[in-house]
């Protein structure tokens, strides 16, 4: 065979292994999407919510029933939330990611992650995009607006979403070594769970990003061994008759006391468990500058490299450290 033939032959062959090695994009429809809307094997999810806030998250009010059955009725709903992609839309999605990727090959790990889809009809999670297992949730709505726009500019919309939202996939398969930035960067502690009174524990509003709220932050002097741990709850006012994502949320923090290894939440007068406005820690949100998502270690970290990966070169100087971090434990062969 002629060298020229041989020299096509082998970049042929070079191109087609390179497009083998790239992440799978899949888009889950029917039974395949219905499965994953509630498979959280990975991470326990549905376990976990209250009624206030399945009904915030679902938009409707639940009938009488024990709290399993509630779960149970909630992971219908969602199930009958999936709806088809449109041809339109994996389209769009598909070019999304190859933005996505094209800005993320400094991080190996990262990048080598394939890529789930599954569509919703935006009436669960407030219409919001979230991750649960290895699948990626988005509304109609989100698409549909990114579809109105010329087809690059669409797809660029959604560059920073999947950027953020595949870093939570990153976080659910690799735990430990995000472990490693919340705690030897940011210095978080990781507490066994707390006993928090019944009444904020059926106002919490869990996130299918960061459902483990056993992290807290150090404030104050280091002498008072005063810590928080962030959080979302539930609240609404006495006019509200329904539950609205959003608009019924609100960030507070848990202050703990720490005496030894023991991390214990500040009361009330009244016995019950004390939280103060996320917002009025002032040295915490300037700290993490990520706009609402400074409510958990995951989404702090989600937005840090959304914002890392798409100023490149231009990082701000305040990112620069995490993305570091990002460069070095990002690389193959992981600790875990």
């Amino acid at each position: 065979m002629p060298p020229r033939v041989i020299a096509v032959a082998l970049l042929a062959l070079a191109a087609a292994n390179a497009r083998a090695a790239e992440p799978a994009v899949a888009f889950l429809t029917g039974d395949d999407a219905r499965k994953a809307i509630i498979n959280d094997a990975m991470e326990p999810y549905f376990s976990r919510l209250q009624l206030a806030e399945m009904e915030m998250k679902t938009g409707k009010a639940f009938p009488d029933g024990t709290l399993e059955e509630l779960r149970a009725e909630c992971r219908k709903r969602y199930q009958n939330a999936v709806v088809d992609f449109t041809p339109e839309e994996k389209t769009l999605l598909a070019a999304a990611v190859e933005k996505a990727r094209a800005l993320t090959t400094a991080y190996p790990l990262y990048y080598d992650l394939p890529w789930s889809f599954v569509k919703t009809d935006g009436t669960i999670e407030g219409g919001l995009p979230y991750t649960l297992g290895g699948s990626i949730f988005i509304a109609q709505r989100d698409l549909q607006m990114a579809l109105r726009v010329a087809a690059d500019a669409g797809a660029g919309i959604l560059t920073h979403l999947l950027l953020h939202e595949q870093a939570h996939v990153f976080q659910r398969k690799y735990p430990k070594i995000m472990a490693d930035l919340y705690q030897n960067l940011w210095h978080f502690e990781k507490l066994d769970p707390i006993a928090f009174d019944s009444a904020l524990i059926a106002k919490h509003v869990f996130n299918p990003d960061g459902p483990d709220v056993t992290w807290a932050y150090p404030v104050g002097n280091a002498a008072d061994h005063t810590f928080i741990i962030p959080m979302v709850i539930a609240e609404k006012t006495a006019a509200a008759k329904t539950w609205v994502m959003l608009r019924d949320m609100t960030m507070v923090a848990v202050p703990l006391t720490r005496k030894d290894k023991t991390f214990t939440p500040d009361l009330t007068d009244d016995g019950k468990t004390k939280t103060v406005d996320l917002s009025s820690l002032h040295d915490y949100i300037r700290q993490f500058p990520v706009g609402g998502n400074n409510y958990h270690p995951n989404e702090i970290a989600a937005e840090a490299f959304a914002i890392i990966a798409l100023a490149q070169d231009n990082t701000p100087e305040r990112w620069k450290p995490e993305r570091d971090w990002f460069k070095a434990h990002m690389q193959p062969a992981p600790r875990e």
